[in-house]
């Protein structure tokens, strides 16, 4: 009833057999004529029609004198809100936005106006836009279930991470009916609030949110959850339990990220895991070669394997690329010393000079310091 027709009582056949004679109860031109065409053209489901009517509305609008300024805009706003419904209808939406436009500029406490531009910067794949009038919104008007479902995940894709784990709380708390429909929305909350709140850098809370997602029956066909669950452990510093979550998705053709490989590979090598370690950093210096720190943790990784002359060319690059030099400067004068060939002494002084000059490392610095003695 966003029109406010006096004519609704009407149906749309009838409308058809007296149309000519309710035109003629208002003289044309005037604001009265208009609306009554508008009325017809909505109950025969005209759309288009009626809007251009509703134009006629818009021009024609004399307002009272008592009204404030105030008033006058705001029903302005609802003439150009009135005018968007209908283009809205007639599927004529590049219109309907410029009148959305006009009305939130008269009103922009204009709610309805806030919404139906949501939905239609959605459709233009405007999510950023959209997600902002959801924010105008809610600020405006307390949002229903069925705003809710839409604005969550909304804020979600668009980082607004705090209002999308807000936004899938309420729409919990209102899912509350015991049909398999809430029940699944229940679920998506869980999900939801889970990534909102990772997003957020709070694991501890996303690790809960996922745990009960999973406890309350939620499936993961995709591998969705044990990526996020791998994340919160990682984070955490769980190495074991990153590491299975990122086995079982492996048995799932999952695909990686690079980041996910590197960080892998530092959980792997955080449980004592070199090998493993070195077969995650080598895909991944497969696939891009100049990762930051993939360089230095390959080295890591060899020296850990015994493997020193790698674990020297690997020290190289990561000291070529400005990526942990003190440590590698320090590590791959070891390397030097601990090898099977004959040993560049000249070499080793000037990589412990290299960490003492760096410093930062007290106690790299002392045993660099220590091992220069003995050379003497």
């Amino acid at each position: 009833n966003l029109l406010g027709s006096d004519l609704d009582y009407l149906s749309k056949n009838r409308l058809g057999r007296n149309s000519v004679y309710l035109r003629s109860l208002a003289k044309q031109d005037t604001y009265e004529y208009y609306e009554a065409n508008a009325s017809i053209a909505i109950g025969q489901e005209l759309y288009s029609e009626a809007a251009e009517y509703m134009q006629g509305c818009i021009d024609t609008y004399v307002p009272p004198k008592e009204l404030s300024e105030a008033e006058v805009s705001a029903n302005r706003s609802l003439l150009y809100l009135k005018k968007a419904s209908l283009l809205i209808l007639g599927e004529n939406t590049n219109d309907a936005m410029t009148e959305l436009n006009r009305s939130i500029a008269e009103d922009p406490k204009q709610s309805i106006a806030y919404y139906l531009r949501v939905q239609l910067r959605m459709d233009a794949n405007d999510m950023d836009g959209a997600a902002k009038d959801a924010l105008a919104y809610e600020s405006l008007e307390k949002a229903d279930k069925d705003s809710l479902s839409v604005f969550a995940p909304l804020y979600l894709n668009t980082g607004h991470y705090a209002e999308a784990e807000r936004a899938y709380k309420e729409l919990q708390a209102l899912s509350t009916e015991h049909s398999d429909a809430d029940a699944k929305l229940r679920l998506e909350c869980m999900l939801g609030i889970g990534r909102s709140q990772l997003m957020q850098d709070d694991t501890d809370a996303a690790l809960e949110s996922l745990e009960q997602y999973i406890l309350a029956g939620g499936t993961d066909e995709d591998g969705t959850v044990k990526q996020l669950l791998m994340a919160c452990y990682l984070e955490q510093k769980k190495w074991e339990e990153a590491t299975i979550c990122y086995e079982e998705l492996m048995k799932q053709d999952y695909e990686p990220a690079s980041d996910v490989r590197f960080w892998i590979a530092n959980a792997y090598l955080g449980m004592g895991d070199a090998q493993s370690a070195l077969g995650e950093l080598t895909e991944l210096r497969n696939a891009e070669p100049n990762y930051t720190g993939a360089a230095y943790y390959t080295a890591v990784a060899s020296f850990a394997l015994e493997d020193y002359e790698k674990a020297k060319e690997a020290f190289t690059e990561s000291i070529e690329a400005s990526y942990e030099t003190q440590s590698s400067y320090y590590y791959r004068a070891v390397c030097e010393l601990s090898g099977k060939g004959s040993i560049d002494e000249a070499k080793v002084r000037g990589d412990l000079q290299k960490v003492i000059e760096i410093g930062g490392n007290e106690e790299l610095n002392h045993s660099a310091e220590e091992m220069l003695g003995l050379m003497k």
